[in-house]
C-alpha cells in the first residue's frame, strides 16, 4: 500500500504562486475585455443626422463631422437632400457588459446664444448589450438656422464623469 503524502514532504510554494497568478489574471480580465479598459464609463461618439419630414427618412451623413454645408437646411439647401427642421442625435457609449446601477447619461442641446433646446437624464441600468456599444437616441426639434451645441456626460459611481461635446453649425440666410 502506498502511504499518503504528508504536508511536510510536499512543496506548496509553486501552487501558491500559481494561485496568485490566476487571481491576478481573472481580476485583469474583468477590467480588460478585448484589450479595452472597462473600469470606467466612456462616450465613444456624438453623431447627428437630418430627419426629412416629407419623406419620413433620415440623412446618412453625420452633421457633427464638420464636413457638411448646413446652410438653409430648413428649405432643403446646403447638403440637405430635402427640407429638415428636426435632427436625430445618437450618443454612442462604450460598454463592457452592464452599467453600474446608478450610472446615467446627461444630454443637453443649446443654441449658440445659450437658449436650451433640451435637457435629458437617461438611467443606463436598463440598457444592456452583449457587444461593446450602446447608442442612446435624442430628437431635436426646430433645428436648421442656429448653431447647436451638444453635450453628453456619463455620470457613474462616486460622481465619476466623462464628457463629450459636438457642434452642429446650422445657419440660415441669403
Amino acid at each position: 500500500m502506498s502511504s499518503p503524502v504528508s504536508r511536510q514532504s510536499m512543496n506548496w510554494r509553486p501552487l501558491v504562486w500559481c494561485a496568485c497568478a490566476l487571481v491576478l489574471l481573472v481580476s485583469s480580465a474583468r477590467m480588460l475585455v478585448g484589450g479595452r479598459d472597462c473600469s470606467g464609463l466612456s462616450i465613444d461618439s456624438i453623431n447627428a443626422y437630418f430627419y426629412y419630414h416629407a419623406t419620413s427618412t433620415f440623412g446618412e451623413e453625420n452633421l457633427a463631422s464638420g464636413k457638411l454645408a448646413l446652410r438653409n437646411s430648413i428649405i432643403g439647401e446646403g447638403d440637405a437632400e430635402h427640407p429638415s427642421s428636426t435632427t436625430l442625435v445618437m450618443v454612442s457609449l462604450d460598454t463592457c457588459a452592464s452599467w453600474p446601477s446608478d450610472a446615467v447619461l446627461e444630454f443637453s442641446a443649446a443654441e449658440a446664444g445659450g437658449k436650451t433646446m433640451t435637457e435629458s437624464t437617461v438611467p443606463l441600468s436598463s440598457y444592456f448589450s452583449q457587444g461593446n456599444r450602446v447608442t442612446i437616441p435624442f430628437l431635436l426639434y426646430g433645428t436648421g438656422c442656429e448653431s447647436v451645441e451638444l453635450k453628453a456626460t456619463v455620470v457613474g459611481p462616486g460622481d465619476a464623469r466623462r464628457e463629450s461635446t459636438a457642434v452642429l453649425p446650422f445657419i440660415c440666410g441669403e
